[in-house]
């Protein structure tokens, strides 16, 4: 799903349904995603702005639209594995959080 994700962020053309969709997909299945796949997913997300992320409250952060990956379960999924993470994963998460406004980002600092 990540790679999938991913490919199509590059691609310059829109495909922010099929996104949706992966997201849609990948919020019960975070728990098997590698460090690369976790981080990959997100910034796909944030790259392409397929999800637009806003916080009501600044302890929790919801998306606009119906399918809507868990960010904050993203962010639990990569604390529990962030001594996995390489560099380059860290930096793509961070900086997915950071677009997306999601409180927790400060987490991975």
């Amino acid at each position: 799903l990540s790679n999938v994700a991913w490919a199509f962020a590059r691609l310059p053309i829109s495909c922010q349904q099929l996104l949706r969709s992966i997201a849609d997909e990948a919020n019960g299945k975070l728990g098997s995603f590698s460090p690369q796949g976790l981080s990959n997913l997100v910034w796909a997300l944030a790259k392409t702005k397929a999800m637009q992320a806003y916080s009501d409250d600044p302890r929790t952060a919801r998306t606009k639209g119906a399918n809507a990956l868990r960010f904050q379960a993203v962010a639990d999924e990569a604390r529990q594995v962030l001594h996995a993470f390489k560099p380059q994963d860290t930096c793509n998460l961070v900086w997915a959080m950071a677009s997306l406004q999601i409180p927790d980002h400060q987490d991975f600092l």
